[in-house]
């Protein structure tokens, strides 16, 4: 019971709703060396005697690149954008699909090749401005099982083995608007990072950051894509780029659709400056890491473990938080968070 998160949502049809997160909690995956997740309990049980006030809180610790989140571009560029200066604009459009399953698994440390980039152009036109874009390496179905997902059974990041994206790909994506003039503006993928297990420097992530695309990883769900066709909502909860107060979760905990021509974030951010119930524990963040990692400085990383309850900023109760026998976040049906007018509740679970 803590904190599940929908990071992604996506409308694939008028009549369906696709939830493309994983939950945060004791079971998450998380890259290795990383801090693992905890919860202390802040409050469970019943309020007074007469049993007529029950109420469950707890409070959080983990590093932000748990579950499935955002990369912002600030976290492999120190000049480039955090969460909260990415346009909200740009957290909805398109979502495309592009297939590697095949080569995944039929070799260790499989990138997305051009081949794979060109056949889904040949099949289904030019790529969309506005894309966000999605790697379907089949990695997805090995989440829950850590030696598979990870591809070793030892904490050594050395031995890692998993799909990612290469160079050439990366390149092209990245070059993408000055070549056609139609902007990609996310890529996610259903492994742990969009770099293959073996990678040492991150490529990926550098030449993507470097344009301000957004990265996306330990994506589910998405062998539920169709090619082309789905609208993805895009609502980030971890950012790996602090920066000022607006800094990890709720950074669109809450956005609404007021017309076909604006949308309003109607969330505030968790941070040190975040408003917190009185005697409630106060957001804390530990740099995890922040700086180059190497003389050459081609390398930056940013990262922070972070601290907090979870009743902190803009958040949902669920009903569990007054109730024992009803639902925890997890449990609130998909298509309830989305109402008249486009209002899309995204998605704290607070469990």
């Amino acid at each position: 019971m803590l904190f599940l998160v929908a990071v992604l949502m996506l409308q694939a049809s008028a009549e369906r709703l696709i939830d493309m997160s994983h939950s945060v909690g004791e079971h998450s995956a998380i890259f290795i060396g990383y801090r693992p997740f905890e919860r202390t309990k802040f409050h469970k049980g019943w309020q007074n005697a007469e049993k007529n006030l029950w109420i469950e809180s707890f409070d959080v610790s983990f590093n932000e690149h748990m579950s499935t989140h955002m990369d912002a571009p600030r976290h492999f560029n120190p000049d480039k954008k955090t969460v909260d200066e990415i346009p909200i604009e740009d957290l909805v459009g398109p979502a495309i699909a592009i297939d590697m399953k095949e080569r995944a698994a039929s070799q260790d440390n499989a990138e997305l090749a051009m081949e794979d980039v060109q056949k889904w152009i040949d099949e289904n036109g030019p790529i969309p401005d506005k894309a966000i874009i999605f790697v379907n390496t089949g990695w997805g179905v090995r989440y829950h099982n850590k030696t598979a997902y990870f591809g070793t059974d030892t904490n050594e990041t050395s031995n890692m083995r998993f799909p990612g994206l290469s160079i050439e790909v990366a390149k092209f994506f990245a070059n993408h608007y000055n070549e056609t003039g139609r902007r990609i503006v996310g890529v996610g993928i259903d492994t742990p990072s969009l770099d293959p297990g073996n990678s040492t420097t991150y490529p990926a992530h550098v030449i993507l950051q470097a344009e301000d695309i957004f990265l996306l990883e330990h994506v589910a769900n998405i062998e539920e894509l169709p090619a082309i066709g789905a609208e993805s909502y895009t609502i980030p909860t971890s950012d790996s780029t602090l920066r000022r107060a607006k800094m990890l979760f709720l950074v669109a905990v809450l956005m609404l659709q007021a017309s076909a021509e604006r949308l309003i974030d109607m969330s505030h951010s968790v941070g040190e400056h975040s408003s917190i119930f009185v005697g409630y524990r106060p957001f804390e963040r530990t740099r995890f890491h922040k700086g180059w990692q190497n003389d050459e400085k081609n390398l930056w990383v940013e990262s922070f473990d972070v601290s907090f309850n979870e009743h902190m900023s803009t958040h949902m109760d669920a009903p569990r938080h007054f109730n024992p026998d009803k639902k925890t976040v997890d449990e609130i049906p998909i298509e309830d968070l989305v109402g008249p007018g486009n209002l899309i509740l995204v998605l704290i679970k607070l469990l």
